[in-house]
């Protein structure tokens, strides 16, 4: 069996590799042993490349390969994953489709406040949201400083992709964090902070932030990041009343609309 990842291989890839596991990044699709394997598990399969994608389907079908693809289509993070066809050339291709709902990795109360704060009309009431921590500051520079105190309490702080053309404050802020979005694909830590600044906004009840400098979009990214936290989530919104009164909303369950 070849499990081949569709992004950067982490620490745990690495560790199930020395115990003669065969996991591959995507970028080395070319050069799997097609010709030695039965099973492919081709896994965050809403990233890939649809010319990658045809040229393993060519090779399974060469080698008579039995395949299972694994995908979150709300796992695109710019517009070229969420403009690619791969999905529909997958779906056209399986013999079988299951579809997983609801919370898998995250506990209830996360799993509903991010459900909450990505669209303001998915209200949750009454939720006990004590393990979502919520703070606010000014600068990136205090900032900084609170997510030094974080880290060593044992929080993961999961920064944005920064541009690779230019800096920005997500590049000095990689002296503080565990990885940025794309680096954390597929992982998950029991205790998780992000940070959402003012280039968020709601769009109607959509949450949104544009396509920043690196080429991804904000809210995706956000989405990516947030949605590796297991057990504990920590919010530090900077210099955003409007995201900071809406977390708040959902904290306290919006007993005044009750």
């Amino acid at each position: 069996m070849v499990v081949i990842h569709c992004g950067m291989l982490n620490e745990g890839h690495n560790a199930l590799n020395e115990k003669n596991w065969q996991i591959f990044p995507i970028k080395n699709y070319e050069n799997i042993p097609y010709d030695k394997t039965d099973i492919i598990v081709l896994d965050e399969v809403q990233r890939i490349d649809e010319g990658q994608l045809n040229f393993i389907f060519e090779k399974m079908k060469e080698n008579k390969i039995c395949g299972i693809f694994s995908y979150d289509p709300l796992q695109t993070m710019n517009a070229k994953e969420k403009n690619s066809n791969s999905i529909e050339l997958i779906k056209d291709y399986v013999i079988k489709e299951y579809k997983i709902k609801g919370r898998i990795r995250a506990n209830k109360e996360i799993y509903f406040f991010v459900d909450n704060l990505f669209d303001k009309s998915h209200k949750h009431m009454e939720m006990n949201y004590e393990n979502v921590y919520l703070t606010k500051f000014k600068t990136y520079k205090d900032t900084e400083t609170f997510l030094k105190y974080l880290k060593r309490q044992g929080w993961n702080f999961i920064n944005y992709t920064p541009s690779i053309y230019r800096d920005s404050i997500f590049t000095r802020l990689n002296s503080v964090s565990l990885g940025n979005s794309h680096q954390v694909i597929g992982q998950e830590f029991e205790k998780v902070a992000v940070i959402i600044d003012a280039k968020f906004n709601y769009i109607g009840d959509r949450l949104d932030a544009g396509i920043w400098d690196s080429g991804n979009y904000g809210a995706q990214m956000l989405y990516q990041a947030i949605t590796r936290a297991k057990t504990s989530l920590f919010v530090i919104i900077i210099n955003n009343d409007i995201l900071f009164d809406q977390c708040m909303d959902i904290i306290n369950n919006y007993k005044n609309d009750v």
